[in-house]
C-alpha cells in the first residue's frame, strides 16, 4: 500500500486531508528549562486520561505502512477535457489560510472525486521519518509539517524535499526545494524548481518539522530562505530577483524564517523571525525575535518581540508549568501552587503565519521562551508599531468539577479521570490556575480576521482532552467566549 495524501481539485484548488492519530510516549529530554511537551501514542489513544497523564495529544499526519515516500493524488470527478476546460475560471489559493486574514474559505462548487489526473512525490523521505517517529516518540507516524499547495489559475506551487535525511533530531540535513507545476495538455508538469537553503529550528523546542512555506504576491513567489532572510522568485523561471535579508549583509546561521510568509492586497509581505543562541538554544533564552515586513518596493523594515509585548513578564520572572505525575491526581491540593521556571523572553510560536486584516493591522502570537502558558495576541501598526497585546491566560474556567451540560469536558472531582476531590471549579488541573490559552512550537495555529476585525486563535489546553479552546478577542483586544476546539 501507498503513503498518498489527497490532494482533490475543486475547479483546480487543491485541500490537504490529512488523518490525527497520537503518540504517548514522552519525547526526549532538553537540557536547560524549557517546558517540556508530550505526545500520545497511538497504542494508547483510547485509554488516554484528561489529567491522569502529563502527555499532549500533537495533530500527526498518518502514513500507511509499507510505502517509501509521500505523493500528492490530485483527483476529479470528470474526464481530463472536461477538467481542463475549466481551469480558465478557477480561483487562487495564494498563501497559508488562502488570504492575508487566513480566511480559509473559497467560493466554489465541490465535486466528488473519483479520478485520478496526477501523482507525484514531494517527500521521498517517508520511511526514515517513520521509522525515526518510532524510536524517538514510539509511533511510526510522519512527525511533519507541509506546505500548503499554493493554486493560482494552472499552475500549482509545492513544497518538495530533497537532500538526505538523518533523523527526526537532525532534520536541517535535508533540502527544501520550491516547485512550479503547471497543467499543460492534460499533464500536470514540472515547469521549474527552485532550491532554497532555508533550515527549520533545531529539534528540541518543536519537536514536528517546522513548516517551510512560501506565498504568491503578484507576479512573484516569496520563499524562506536561510538565516531569517527570503528569496523574491521570478514567478515564470523561478529565477532569483532579489534577497531580502532584514539583519544587515551578514547572514546568521542561527536566526530562522520561523513560520509562513503572509501577503497582503498590496503586495507588502510579512514573517517571524528568530534568533537562537549557538548552543542549547531551547535551555538558554531567545537571543531575540522579530516581526518583519517587505514593502511591495522591496523596503524591509522590523520590529523587535521584545516592545510588542509591553505586558509579559520579564525573562527572568516565574511562569508556571504543570505539577509532577507523582502528585497526581491534580492539583495536589484545593490550594496547591504549582512549580515555576524561568518565564524567558517574548518570541513568536515557531510556525505561526501573521495575519493582516483589512484595515492594515497585523496579528501575530508571542509567547515566552520557555513556557507555554504565557501567550499573546499581539495587534501591530502598519508601520510596525505596537497597538495592543492580549494575554492568552485566565479566559478559561470549564476545568475542574464543571458539569458538562455547562460546558466542561472533565469527570467530577473524585470520578477516575477527573480533579482531586476538593478542586476549586473551572481550574486547569495541571496548574490549579484559571485555564491559559497555550501556545506550542509542534502547532500551526495561527490568528484569523473575521470580517468584523474581530480575531481568532486555536490555542492549546490539555485538561480537556487535548481539544484546546477557539479565544476570541475583539478588535480592541478585549476577550470574548471561548469556544471548545480542534485545531
Amino acid at each position: 500500500m501507498s503513503t498518498t495524501w489527497k490532494l482533490f481539485t475543486i475547479f483546480s484548488l487543491v485541500v490537504l486531508i490529512s488523518m490525527s492519530p497520537f503518540a504517548r510516549t514522552q519525547s526526549n529530554s532538553v537540557s536547560g528549562r524549557y517546558e517540556r511537551e508530550y505526545v500520545l501514542s497511538r497504542s494508547k489513544a483510547k485509554s488516554m486520561r484528561p489529567i491522569g497523564q502529563s502527555a499532549v495529544s500533537s495533530r500527526q499526519v498518518k502514513a500507511n505502512s509499507g510505502s517509501a515516500s509521500a505523493a500528492v493524488t490530485i483527483t476529479d470527478n470528470s474526464d481530463h477535457a472536461s477538467f481542463v476546460n475549466m481551469q480558465g475560471s478557477n480561483p487562487s489559493w495564494p498563501q497559508w489560510g488562502h488570504d492575508s486574514s487566513h480566511r480559509g474559505s473559497i467560493d466554489v462548487v465541490g465535486q466528488s472525486p473519483n479520478q485520478i489526473l496526477a501523482n507525484i512525490i514531494y517527500d521521498p523521505f517517508v520511511e526514515q521519518e517513520k521509522a525515526s517517529g518510532e524510536r524517538v516518540f514510539g509511533a511510526a507516524d510522519l512527525f511533519v509539517h507541509y506546505q500548503t499547495p499554493l493554486v493560482d489559475g494552472n499552475d500549482v506551487f509545492m513544497e518538495f524535499k530533497s537532500g538526505t535525511y538523518t533523523d527526526l533530531t537532525t532534520w536541517e540535513t535535508q533540502t527544501w526545494n520550491q516547485r512550479r507545476l503547471s497543467w499543460q495538455n492534460g499533464q500536470l508538469t514540472t515547469v521549474w524548481n527552485f532550491q532554497s537553503d532555508w533550515k527549520p529550528e533545531p529539534f528540541g523546542g518543536p519537536t514536528w518539522e517546522p513548516v517551510y512555506h512560501a506565498v504568491l504576491a503578484g507576479d512573484f513567489v516569496y520563499d524562506p530562505g536561510f538565516g531569517g532572510t527570503v528569496f523574491k522568485l521570478n514567478r515564470s523561471n523561478g529565477s532569483v530577483v532579489a534577497r531580502f535579508n532584514p539583519f544587515g549583509n551578514n547572514i546568521n546561521a542561527n536566526t530562522f524564517v520561523s513560520g509562513p510568509l503572509t501577503a497582503d492586497s498590496a503586495g507588502n509581505v510579512y514573517y517571524n523571525a528568530i534568533k537562537l543562541a549557538n548552543n542549547n538554544p531551547w535551555g538558554k533564552d531567545v537571543v531575540d525575535a522579530w516581526l518583519v515586513k517587505i514593502a511591495a518596493n522591496g523596503t524591509i523594515s522590523k520590529v523587535a518581540f521584545s516592545t510588542l509585548v509591553p505586558n509579559a513578564p520579564a525573562a527572568t520572572d516565574q511562569c508556571s508549568v504543570q505539577f509532577s505525575d507523582s502528585q497526581l491526581p491534580w492539583p495536589p491540593s484545593p490550594d496547591a501552587v504549582p512549580p515555576s521556571i524561568n518565564c524567558g523572553s517574548q518570541r513568536p510560536g515557531v510556525n505561526v503565519a501573521p495575519a493582516v486584516g483589512p484595515d492594515g493591522t497585523i496579528y501575530t502570537i508571542s509567547r515566552t521562551h520557555f513556557a507555554t502558558r504565557y501567550g499573546f495576541l499581539v495587534a501591530v501598526n502598519p508601520n510596525l508599531t505596537f497597538k495592543w497585546a492580549a494575554s492568552l491566560r485566565g479566559h478559561v474556567d470549564d476545568g475542574c468539577g464543571v458539569p458538562v451540560s455547562q460546558g466542561g469536558q472533565l469527570p467530577p472531582n473524585g470520578a477516575p479521570g477527573g480533579c482531586r476531590v476538593g478542586a476549586h471549579l473551572g481550574v486547569d488541573p495541571g496548574t490549579n490556575e484559571p485555564g491559559p490559552g497555550r501556545v506550542l512550537d509542534d502547532s500551526t495555529s495561527s490568528p484569523v480576521v473575521a470580517p468584523d476585525g474581530s480575531v481568532f486563535y486555536g490555542a492549546y489546553t490539555l485538561y480537556n482532552y487535548a481539544q484546546g479552546h477557539m479565544m476570541h478577542f475583539d478588535a480592541s483586544g478585549n476577550y470574548r467566549l471561548p469556544k471548545p476546539s480542534r485545531h
